[in-house]
């Protein structure tokens, strides 16, 4: 489901720069200004079907797939853009947006420090509400998964 970005991600530089300018606090806190971004290196593992009745059956699912995964080796190096507006998955290089979720259709996120994973629970646009994906990732660090929405 890749989508081109008309003007492509914003630049991790010029982002991270922007936030040391910024006060942490409002991060910390979990609580986003209007405009605020948070970006993350991370390696994308894959993606996956989650169907169940309620919330606790979707995520014993991920939580079961999420430790399957550890053995696998294969990942794709991306970045993840974080703010009120959603999720946004894009090419390392900025130039291509692999996904992007509105926040209102994102329903579950979890994070595993111990073995550096984190992951989210879409449901694409017009679909059911029981019938979402598990995006999956990990990180090089326990604290690049510790931010919100886990954090």
């Amino acid at each position: 489901m890749a989508v081109q970005s008309p003007r492509g991600c914003a630049k991790p530089d010029e982002v991270e720069a922007d936030f040391r300018n910024k006060s942490i606090l409002g991060t910390q806190l979990g609580i986003f200004g209007k405009n605020e971004t948070i970006v993350r290196h991370a390696e994308y593992i894959g993606s996956f079907l989650v169907t169940g009745k309620g919330h606790h059956e979707r995520a014993e699912v991920v939580r079961q797939k999420l430790e399957s995964a550890r053995a696998y080796t294969h990942s794709k190096p991306i970045l993840i853009l974080i703010s009120l507006q959603g999720i946004k998955v894009c090419r390392e290089n900025n130039e291509h947006v692999y996904m992007a979720h509105a926040l209102r259709r994102i329903s579950y996120a979890t994070c595993d420090p111990d073995n550096l994973q984190f992951a989210f629970l879409a449901r694409e646009p017009k679909s059911q509400p029981n019938i979402q994906y598990c995006h999956s990732f990990v990180t090089s660090t326990a604290e690049q998964v510790n931010f919100p929405p886990c954090g």
